[in-house]
């Protein structure tokens, strides 16, 4: 199965992107996961680490990229000065037909001493949001792929932050 193709081009050519030091997937689904986009990542800076939930890690070094770093939820990792946290999120993980649920999707945080960001990853709300919110400070920037969220996660106390956030419609229509 290779999946579908990619009807959008990418909002700025990957020539014109800054360095990149590292990339986190939240999950396998193809508009998340998208290799082709990933490996041209991947040999534009070879140096590029990318961080998946554990069990995606596979068909990233399938597909030539070496650079990979899976972590389980709860995990951390330190690159240059930041560390990457794995979280959970709401959501579920498949590929193929036989694969649903065989790899694992999360939320991440990347906290330094001076920024604090959230990227929600695919996901509906759950009470998960609670615990990440009480366990962190709040953060300054964060990215919720689904524009209801926002809302959602404001009520319900989390320490989001709306300036400088990116929580619209990701260009979802209701």
């Amino acid at each position: 199965m290779t999946g579908p193709n990619r009807y959008v081009k990418p909002g700025i050519a990957i020539a014109d992107l800054p360095p990149i030091d590292f990339v986190m997937i939240s999950h396998n689904h193809y508009d998340h996961l998208d290799v082709p986009t990933l490996r041209k990542l991947a040999k534009r800076s070879p140096d590029t680490i990318f961080f998946v939930p554990v069990g995606n890690g596979k068909l990233l070094r399938k597909k030539g990229i070496e650079q990979v770093r899976e972590l389980d939820w709860g995990e951390t990792a330190s690159i240059k000065g930041a560390t990457i946290h794995c979280l959970p999120t709401q959501h579920w993980s498949k590929r193929s037909l036989t694969d649903t649920r065989k790899a694992l999707w999360s939320s991440w945080a990347v906290t330094g001493p001076q920024r604090r960001f959230y990227f929600a990853g695919d996901t509906g709300y759950f009470d998960g949001f609670k615990e990440i919110g009480e366990k962190a400070r709040a953060f300054r920037f964060s990215r919720c792929t689904h524009w209801r969220l926002r809302a959602q996660c404001h009520d319900e106390g989390f320490p989001y932050e709306p300036r400088g956030s990116s929580a619209g419609s990701g260009g979802y229509k209701s």
